[in-house]
């Protein structure tokens, strides 16, 4: 409700424990929803060229001190029902 950004693996874990499939992290677009979240451009290119070899999503997000770097998207498809809507509006109104 104030605006502040709930972090997408915490989403992610809550809807678990509740039997709700989410999607989280960066879809397809690798870059663009850091930015989105706020972390300049010199912050991700900071912790790539500081890292000095192959970099894991968790040694990302320490380095941008945890911040957050992702989001969680809502797909329904051919196999979802009204009660697995009606589940998440629940779930949703809960965070609030």
């Amino acid at each position: 409700p104030d605006g502040q950004v709930i972090d997408h693996q915490r989403i992610e874990h809550l809807a678990g424990r509740r039997g709700i499939s989410l999607r989280t992290g960066c879809f397809c677009n690798p870059g663009a929803g850091e930015l989105a979240l706020g972390l300049s451009g010199a912050e991700i290119s900071g912790c790539f060229a500081s890292s000095g070899r192959q970099m894991s999503y968790d040694d990302f997000r320490r380095c941008v001190n945890d911040k957050s770097t992702g989001a969680v998207r809502v797909s329904f498809g051919l196999a979802s029902s009204f009660d697995d809507a009606f589940a998440f509006v629940e779930f949703a109104r809960e965070l609030l």
